[in-house]
């Protein structure tokens, strides 16, 4: 769980370097007024972030080859 206001503090003051954020306490859409979205150094994605082509073919490749139980 993160406290994201005391995240946000962190980041503006220098105390934290950077975060990657891909999940937040309520699913997006956002409020424009959300601290992590004006924070520095903050990278935020919509919880979309395992959704890359090579996961999804991962993903495919282990549903489609996956033996059935015994």
């Amino acid at each position: 769980m993160v406290d994201s206001a005391a995240l946000a503090a962190a980041l503006n003051s220098g105390q934290l370097a950077g975060a990657g954020i891909d999940v937040f306490e309520v699913e997006p859409p956002l409020n424009t007024a959300h601290p992590l979205l004006h924070s520095k150094n903050t990278i935020v994605t919509p919880h979309i972030a395992f959704a890359s082509k090579e996961s999804m073919e991962l993903r495919a490749e282990i549903v489609f080859n996956k033996e059935s139980p015994p």
